[in-house]
Formats: structure tokens, C-alpha cells, sequence
């Protein structure tokens, strides 16, 4: 049977140590140099001596010493069925290695998107998008991203971050929001100016374009900030404020308006209509504008460009801001007024976060008792017509009209247009109009988000301006 052992490919090289037969069982031919054994089970050999053609069509090189005998083609199909087994085993593993990996890549989600225009960048914008480590840039707007570690963080347009892990980030310049559920703990933010870690809390962060210095303002738990100037550390809690900048940090105190930001100029032309109509500004004649707070207005808190807004909550009542206005009707005399118009052009101020308040309803008044006022002196004391906001208004004034404006907006141009205004300017023909406005809806907690009218004093912005439209003669 040695040609027989030749013949076959797998065998050759092989000797043939002895043969067995018991009974009928087929006879058996162990191998010398390996475990196997071939197996004949119908030898036919016509001419009383073992052809290679007639026995390689009825052996098989089995496993083992007791395995049957099968068909040589069966093998051939079994050897490949298991080959392309293998190969989508294999196939199938790197797949599910490749989609694990791409899954492990993304690091949270952009969840919710308000009024949002994005600059230039190296993640996706779109709702919903899954974020991987990479660069946002929020030229204006809000947005939220919800992180896998359960971390939530708020974003103020214009900003700038750059998401590295699901459990760090780094604020190159802008407003955010981190809130830190207990899965997140130990949550990093890096400034140009510190480090903060989180121990489950919520606290905002406001770096200023110019990225040399960071106020950070916790809202509700622990950040341990570290500074970068010097080294130190410090355990900030509820309330506190700390500003952090390239050589030392100054603590600001609780309730603090953080702000660092200088808005971009912008201007917006107002359109008029070309029949009969006068356009009439705060900075006409004797025209005026200013703004009156409750408490004594810091230094910091001040805007020449700005009138600004706010109503807090109610632990912080002494942080309200009202904004008056003049219009100077002295030219209208012998005239009446058809259709009236009141514009205002909102700009960002830097105070506060416009996340802690909601979509917010302003109101504008008309005062009816020709109180005087002063735009230098006037303060909280002599401004006429203070009245607290739980109240009813009192009957010096009368209400004009409202207007609302949505979370996150901060650059806008708001109009109102009603037949109280109309009326109310008409009574005013020949004097001075006095407007007041006011945020009607509070903001939901401390450092909240304080709105700005463009004042007459404002370089590139349209001041507070009535579009009138005459009666014909």
C-alpha cells in the first residue's frame, strides 16, 4: 500500500508501520509521524494487487483512530466550509472591534440648539450630532450638550471649547454651564487661568475673548479651583465667585454678575416709511435715556453705551433694572399721529448667563404725570413710577404694549406698534414722551442674565427710536 501512501498529497514523506484487520472493520493503517490513521473501507483491487486509483477513491485521513470512513470529496467541502467560517468569524470580529471602537470614540451629544450660529470648527453642529474630542465654536445662540458621563454643559454664544473627554473640557473663551450629577464627579474644566474640578455641582465659567482670565461662580455644591498664576487651591461653595486671573484671583462675593465679554458691534438700519413718516430718537432735541437700579450701582456694573434690564429672583430684588426713556415731541406740534412705532436694539451686555433665564416678556410703560426727571441724577429714590413687579402697576402709568424675547437672544431689534401707543403719544404732542421698561419675567437664579438697550450713547447701535406715520392734513 506504499504507492497508495505516496499518491495522497497530505501523506507523502510518510512510512507505513503495519497493517491491522479485525473481522470486516475496515483495515487501519496508523501513521508514523503523526496521530492519524487512514481508513480503508472497499478496497478493490481487480487485479489482486492495491492500485493508487482504486483505493484513493475509497479512503479518507481521519482525526482519530475511531473515526469512520468518509468520502474523500466530503472532506475537500468540509476544509473549505470551515475556511470561509473562519473568515467571517473574522470578519465579523473586526467589525464589531471596528463599531465598539467608533462607539467608544464619541463622547456626548449636542441635545438641544437655540437661535445658534456656529464659526468654524471641528465637530458636527447639527441636532442630535454625537461629538467626538474636538473644537466648538458658538458664534451666537445656546446650546447644551449632554456628555456620557452624565454631565450636562450649557453653552453661550459667543464661545469657545474644546471637548476632550467625556469627563474634561477646556473653555478657551466664552460662557458655560456645567452641571454635575454624581456619575460625573471629579468632571475638569480648564481656563487659561485655572483649573476646576468638580465634586457634583453646578457652576459657570466666563472666560473674555481675550483669554487671560476666567470668573467662576458656583451655583450650588463644591469646585475645587485651582489657579494656574500660583498654585493655589481653592474649595469654592454655594454662592461664592472667584476671578481668576494670569498672576493672582480675587474673590467677588456671592450673587456676582460675572462678565468679561465684549460684545462684536453690529448695526442694524431701521427701516421708515416713506409717506408722512417722522423718525423721532432719544438722542433728538431734548431726548434722554437711562437706567435705575435698586441698590447702588457698583462701579463695574455700569454702562455708559447700555441701558440695562433685569428682573431677579426674588431673594435678590435689590439687582433690578428699569430703563427710561425721553422722546422729545416738541416738533409734532399741530400735529396728530396716525400709527406709531417704538424700536429698541438689543445688544449683549456680559452680565450673567442666559441660560438661568427663560424666554422673558418685557413690558413698556407711558408715565401719565409728567413727572420730571433728570438722565444724570436719576436713581431708584427720585425715578418716577417705581412700584414693586408683584404689584399692580400704579395709575401713573399705563401699559403700551409687550414684546418677548427668546432664551439666548441677546442681539435683536424689538418693536411694539399698539393704538395705546398711538394714543399715549398723541397726548404728548409738543412735550416730552416718557416711556419705562421693564423685564416682566424673573430670572431663575443668581447671575442671571442682565439685557441691554442700545442707549443714545451707543457708538455704532440705532438708539430707542419711534417710527411715527402723520395724519394726512
Amino acid at each position: 500500500l506504499q504507492p497508495i501512501l505516496t499518491a495522497i498529497p497530505r501523506l507523502r514523506g510518510c512510512s507505513l508501520r503495519y497493517l491491522r484487520k479485525v473481522n470486516n472493520t475496515p483495515l487501519t493503517l496508523p501513521i508514523d509521524d503523526t496521530q492519524q490513521s487512514l481508513q480503508i473501507q472497499t478496497l478493490t483491487c481487480p487485479d489482486g494487487e492495491p492500485t493508487a486509483k482504486h483505493a484513493l477513491l475509497n479512503i479518507d485521513l481521519t482525526e482519530s483512530r475511531t473515526a469512520t470512513a468518509k468520502p474523500l470529496g466530503h472532506t475537500v467541502y468540509s476544509k473549505l466550509f470551515l475556511t470561509v467560517a473562519v473568515l467571517v468569524l473574522l470578519i465579523l470580529s473586526s467589525f464589531v472591534l471596528i463599531r465598539t471602537a467608533i462607539q467608544d470614540a464619541f463622547i456626548g451629544q449636542l441635545v438641544e440648539l437655540k437661535e445658534c450660529r456656529w464659526s468654524e470648527g471641528t465637530l458636527p453642529t447639527e441636532l442630535n450630532a454625537k461629538l467626538t474630542a474636538g473644537r466648538l465654536r458658538l458664534s451666537e445662540g445656546l446650546a447644551k450638550i449632554l456628555l456620557n458621563s452624565g454631565v450636562q454643559l450649557r453653552i453661550e454664544g459667543p464661545a469657545d471649547l474644546e471637548m476632550i473627554t467625556s469627563m474634561k473640557c477646556i473653555v478657551h473663551s466664552g460662557r458655560v454651564i456645567a452641571k454635575v450629577p454624581p456619575s460625573g464627579k471629579g468632571f475638569i474644566v480648564e481656563t487659561p487661568s485655572s483649573l476646576l474640578t468638580d465634586y457634583g455641582t453646578e457652576f459657570g465659567v466666563t472666560v473674555p475673548q481675550t483669554g487671560q482670565e476666567a470668573t467662576v461662580t458656583v451655583f450650588q455644591g463644591r469646585v475645587d479651583a485651582l489657579h494656574r498664576g500660583t498654585g493655589h487651591t481653592e474649595q469654592m461653595r454655594t454662592g461664592s465667585t472667584i476671578r481668576f486671573m494670569e498672576s493672582e484671583f480675587q474673590h467677588l462675593g456671592p450673587h456676582f454678575e460675572s462678565h468679561a465679554l465684549t460684545p462684536d458691534a453690529f448695526s442694524q438700519n431701521l427701516t421708515s416709511d416713506p409717506q408722512r413718516s417722522v423718525q423721532i430718537t432719544t438722542a433728538q432735541g431734548m431726548g434722554k435715556d437711562a437706567f435705575v437700579q435698586a441698590k447702588e450701582i457698583p462701579l463695574d456694573r455700569r454702562s455708559e453705551s447700555l441701558l440695562l434690564v433685569k428682573r431677579p429672583v426674588e431673594s435678590m430684588k435689590e439687582w433690578e433694572r428699569r430703563a427710561y426713556l425721553g422722546f422729545d415731541l416738541a416738533s409734532l406740534r399741530g400735529e396728530s399721529i396716525e400709527r406709531a412705532e417704538l424700536s429698541l436694539t438689543f445688544a449683549a451686555t456680559g452680565f450673567g448667563y442666559a441660560y438661568l433665564v427663560p424666554d422673558a416678556t418685557f413690558m413698556v410703560y407711558g408715565i401719565t404725570d409728567q413727572h420730571q426727571w433728570e438722565e444724570a441724577d436719576i436713581n431708584w429714590e427720585n425715578a418716577p413710577a417705581i412700584w414693586d413687579m408683584d404689584s399692580p402697576a400704579p395709575d401713573s402709568v399705563v401699559l403700551l404694549g409687550t414684546f418677548e424675547v427668546p432664551q439666548g437672544i441677546q442681539f435683536a431689534n424689538y418693536a411694539i406698534s399698539t393704538d395705546k401707543l398711538t394714543d399715549f403719544l398723541n397726548s404728548n404732542i409738543g412735550k416730552l414722551a416718557s416711556l419705562i421698561v421693564v423685564r416682566q419675567t424673573a430670572g431663575l437664579g443668581p447671575s442671571d442674565l442682565v439685557h441691554g438697550i442700545a442707549s443714545r450713547r451707543h457708538p455704532t447701535l440705532s438708539p430707542p427710536t419711534l417710527r411715527l406715520l402723520l395724519e394726512s392734513p
